[in-house]
């Protein structure tokens, strides 16, 4: 019996000679990896670059020009000394009123050195408190000597005091003759040493001007005009030792 060889096609030949051959040679040796010595050196892969850190510049904001406060200097001033009057030649005259109608209150003794409180509107009186005296009095300039300028102290309106144990005068006339008045009033019964006083506001060469007049008469005649802005007007007082008594309105023409 013929055994049966299967029939090899030619691929099937070469494919198996190939493989033989391949099978019979030496085998090739595996290739040499060489370790190159590490470095410092950083691979170029990426290439470093700063990150940029954001800057802000800072642009100034218009604002309104700033108001300069002058703060004022306070400047000290010197107080101003009190202003005295002193008796050096001689006692002077010390009286309830600013002139010589008025009666005399006390003697203002040589050497004594007081304050000045006050003045009358003429500048030419001072109204003091001398000490010991309960009241003030006027002096007249003339007869003190000032330590300063008069002006320096207050007007002051002068006050008499009256006392009900002086008689009020009455009976009081006026009569005008042109630029004249004459006032007339009785005379104040029982009334030793008695005297009188006016107080007023006169019309004289156009100016209106304070005045005063003492007389131991029952009557008087003063010079008034008649081209004043200001009214004429004035009162009558009786005086004795004890001082002055209230005053009467004069009835002026």
């Amino acid at each position: 019996m013929k055994s049966h060889v299967p029939r090899l096609g030619p691929w099937a030949v070469l494919s198996a000679v190939l493989w033989l051959a391949t099978s019979c040679a030496s085998p090739a040796p595996d290739p040499t990896t060489t370790l190159l010595p590490a470095t410092n050196t950083k691979a170029a892969t990426e290439t470093d670059t700063a990150t940029p850190t954001a800057s802000v510049t800072l642009t100034p904001t218009e604002s309104d020009t700033p108001t300069v406060t002058l703060s004022p200097t306070v400047t000290e001033t010197a107080t101003a000394e009190p202003l005295t009057v002193e008796a050096v030649e001689g006692n002077a005259n010390c009286r309830w009123g600013p002139g010589t109608a008025y009666i005399e209150f006390t003697t203002f003794q040589k050497g004594d050195k007081v304050l000045v409180e006050g003045r009358d509107y003429t500048n030419s009186w001072v109204y003091i408190h001398p000490t010991g005296l309960e009241g003030g009095c006027w002096v007249a300039l003339s007869a003190v000597v000032l330590s300063g300028d008069i002006r320096a102290v207050g007007l002051v309106v002068p006050n008499l005091y009256p006392s009900d144990e002086v008689p009020v005068p009455g009976g009081v006339t006026a009569e005008r003759n042109g630029g004249k008045v004459t006032f007339s009033w009785n005379a104040v019964a029982n009334a030793p040493e008695v005297g009188y006083l006016l107080e007023v506001i006169q019309c004289l060469n156009g100016f209106a001007i304070n005045a005063s007049y003492a007389t131991d008469n029952t009557s008087i005649t003063l010079n008034d005009g008649t081209d004043c802005s200001v009214k004429s007007e004035g009162t009558l007082r009786s005086k004795n030792k004890l001082g002055y008594s209230r005053s009467v309105e004069l009835p002026w023409p």
